[in-house]
């Protein structure tokens, strides 16, 4: 979920005549302990909230430890965030490491690539170097799992990232990716994705996986519903940071128990 563009809300009552956004989720926590339940999740656009001050938002918190180990609130201990390496037909997932770092600029820096992105292209080499150091390697201090490297079996060459970008309530994760364009329309995310679900699912500990796309982003979509998750409702009319324009984003989740039952 991207708060920068939405906000969550609890609010009792006829909420629709505010206009707010409606998505369905299946086996959520509504708070971290609440236990799990199908659930019915309000949104309104920002500016509406600082237009009604009446609106109340509240936050929860997850904290992590340096030992690598995720805990929510009340010290449960939910999350490994350190990933294994995988090897699939092509391809070898592992933790990404400073020396990816020119494979890195070598799309970071492709505006083609970074359009759909919330982060900017990469000027230097530097930055793709500063964006390893301070990114990706310090993730299990901020409680967030290793993203994976995508690497070739056949070159050693590193052509994408696939992660958990972000952890809310414990045990849910918004799922990112990124792939060298050279390399898109072969499969190689639907490999990576197909490798790494299972991983977060069991290892890590994930019981539910969250992901969303810009609805003009058909190519995200595709790999999207070929990894198996299910459309859960829309994001309507979210600002990109790109371009400053209104996009709908189309919403999917997958749980633990669908893969259990392939």
């Amino acid at each position: 979920m991207q708060w920068q563009r939405t906000e969550e809300v609890a609010l009792s009552g006829n909420i629709e005549s505010i206009g707010v956004m409606e998505r369905y989720q299946r086996q959520s926590e509504s708070r971290p302990g609440a236990g799990f339940s199908n659930r019915v999740e309000k949104h309104v656009h920002r500016r509406y909230r600082i237009e009604h001050s009446n609106v109340k938002f509240r936050w929860y918190h997850a904290k992590a430890s340096l030992s690598g180990r995720f805990f929510c609130e009340g010290g449960k201990d939910m999350l490994e965030l350190f990933v294994p390496t995988i090897e699939t037909d092509r391809l070898i997932l592992r933790p990404i490491r400073i020396e990816d770092a020119q494979d890195l600029f070598d799309y970071a820096s492709d505006e083609e690539v970074v359009k759909m992105l919330s982060w900017p292209r990469h000027e230097t080499l530097e930055r793709s170097v500063k964006s390893i150091n301070e990114h990706f390697l310090t993730r299990p201090q901020r409680g967030i799992p290793e993203a994976f490297a995508i690497v070739l079996k056949e070159n050693g060459k590193m052509i994408g990232t696939v992660d958990v970008h972000t952890v809310r309530f414990g045990d849910v994760g918004e799922i990112g990716y990124v792939l060298n364009r050279p390399y898109h329309n072969h499969g190689y995310m639907s490999e990576a994705l197909k490798a790494a679900i299972p991983i977060w699912f069991t290892m890590t500990g994930f019981r539910r996986l969250e992901i969303m796309h810009n609805i003009i982003n058909i190519a995200s979509r595709k790999v999207i519903e070929k990894a198996g998750f299910i459309k859960e409702g829309v994001y309507r009319q979210l600002r990109s940071e790109k371009d400053g324009q209104y996009y709908d984003f189309p919403f999917y989740a997958l749980l633990k128990e669908d893969i259990e039952r392939e």
